[in-house]
């Protein structure tokens, strides 16, 4: 994969240069978080191309302090569609191995930025709360259906204790305020499998317990964000639409359900829970 600047004179004149800088979306009333300023989670470029990469028509040139990791979102948010994506492949196993192996300092977390971004371009607004110390869930989100939404991210696949650290979030969070949260959505690089001590154990807890069982608990990977993200407008779909909710759906359902409704293709439902 890699991504092309198409027209060099495109970029040099371009005064909006949203495939690194975005304006900064704030929802009040809710800790007043905000939306990414920057965007590419490793800073690979922050005022527009550099030099080099103009030079090399590429984006993703070795610029030795950072390695492109492929998130895809300054082609994504490119106002002039001047990035293009060559050979774009969905691949649900090898997509964000670069992310795996990168330190997430506190600081940064890159994973929560890539996750709150892609989230921002599909529901009406989402935020990376890591750099507020008070709240202990990864991110939020507001859909245009007036929906809250907890985000739990994690790279390197811990469906079990994501979805224990959004629980206790989310019932934090409803014992202490009178409009309660509903929905969480966890993010991961692969779909968790069944085994004797996992998610599903939990979720079926979950189902039989007055407090939790109108809850609803999401699920989906970076790299399906990704592709919903390169192909959907903003406030197209719900999150009942997109994401897997374990509580009232299994895997095959969500699969198909997909399918027929034309948001994933063959190709990607093939390679979805591999």
């Amino acid at each position: 994969m890699r991504i092309k600047i198409i027209n060099r004179k495109i970029c040099d004149e371009c005064n909006r240069k949203t495939c690194s800088n975005n304006d900064v979306v704030e929802k009040t009333g809710f800790y007043n978080l905000k939306s990414e300023r920057y965007t590419c989670p490793i800073r690979l470029f922050q005022y527009g191309p550099a030099n080099e990469q103009l030079e090399q028509g590429y984006i993703d040139v070795d610029l030795k302090e950072n390695k492109c990791i492929y998130c895809l979102l300054c082609a994504i948010k490119c106002s002039k569609q001047n990035l293009q994506i060559e050979s774009y492949k969905y691949n649900a196993v090898n997509d964000f191995e670069v992310l795996k192996l990168i330190a997430e300092p506190q600081a940064s977390a890159p994973s929560n930025i890539i996750a709150s971004s892609y989230l921002n371009c599909l529901f009406d607004f989402a935020a990376n709360t890591n750099l507020n110390k008070s709240l202990l869930f990864d991110g939020y989100v507001y859909t245009i259906a007036e929906e809250q939404c907890f985000i739990e991210v994690d790279i390197q696949n811990d469906s079990l204790e994501c979805c224990r650290r959004l629980l206790s979030d989310i019932v934090s969070y409803n014992f202490k305020c009178e409009k309660k949260i509903k929905n969480g959505l966890i993010i991961l690089n692969n779909f968790p499998k069944k085994g004797s001590h996992d998610i599903y154990t939990v979720i079926e807890k979950l189902k039989t317990f007055p407090y939790t069982s109108d809850l609803n608990i999401y699920i989906t990977t970076f790299s399906l964000l990704r592709n919903f993200a390169m192909r959907f407008e903003k406030n197209k779909y719900t999150l009942k639409d997109l994401f897997l909710n374990m509580m009232s759906e299994t895997t095959d359902a969500y699969q198909n359900r997909l399918a027929v409704k034309g948001i994933i293709n063959d190709d990607i439902a093939k390679q979805m829970f591999c």
